[in-house]
């Protein structure tokens, strides 16, 4: 035994530890290889998961965009625009409104969704939608009452206009549509 070899017969429990040591290498390697791959796995899956719910954000975005004539614009400072059109009959008319996200504090959330900006054309009780907006964070509403409220400029825009165009000038007498009508 002076030789400094150790016969595995002699001490079984050597051969072991001498074989633990030269395994645990390749079980280590082998279990950082599985992790690895159940990583890659899992953020494919993560990625497949993420583009599954971009799809059915655009799939959304398309039917406010087609049934309500509408979009939205991120814009520079945390700014975004809610855009619509073809409410009216002539297709160069749109209405906006701007508004900016508030800024958050240090792990709080601020506690208004939107600050208004700019609302075009304006709008007599869109502070008001926009408290609504701000308390209840319900979008669905705000837009379906605020394209309403859109829709209805646009319907007194053209009565008005319409009266103004029936009104006739004969000399220096403005007559209404009702006095033009009898006169003839």
């Amino acid at each position: 035994m002076g030789h400094g070899f150790v016969l595995v017969g002699e001490r079984p429990e050597l051969a072991w530890a001498a074989y633990g040591v030269a395994v645990a290498p390749t079980d280590t390697l082998r279990k950082l290889l599985a992790d690895a791959s159940q990583n890659d796995s899992a953020a494919s899956g993560d990625a497949a998961q993420q583009e599954d719910e971009i799809a059915k954000l655009q799939r959304r975005l398309a039917f406010y965009r087609n049934v309500l004539n509408f979009r939205v614009v991120h814009l520079k400072d945390n700014r975004f625009q809610f855009i619509f059109y073809g409410l009216s009959e002539d297709p160069e008319d749109f209405c906006y409104v701007t508004f900016a996200q508030p800024p958050t504090t240090a792990g709080k959330t601020a506690d208004m969704l939107v600050d208004l900006v700019r609302c075009n054309p304006p709008i007599s009780d869109i502070e008001r939608l926009v408290n609504f907006l701000n308390q209840t964070g319900d979008y669905r509403s705000f837009l379906i009452v605020l394209r309403k409220r859109f829709q209805r400029y646009f319907q007194l825009r053209k009565a008005v206009s319409a009266k103004l165009s029936a009104a006739a000038v004969c000399g220096d007498k403005v007559m209404t549509s009702k006095q033009v009508s009898s006169s003839q």
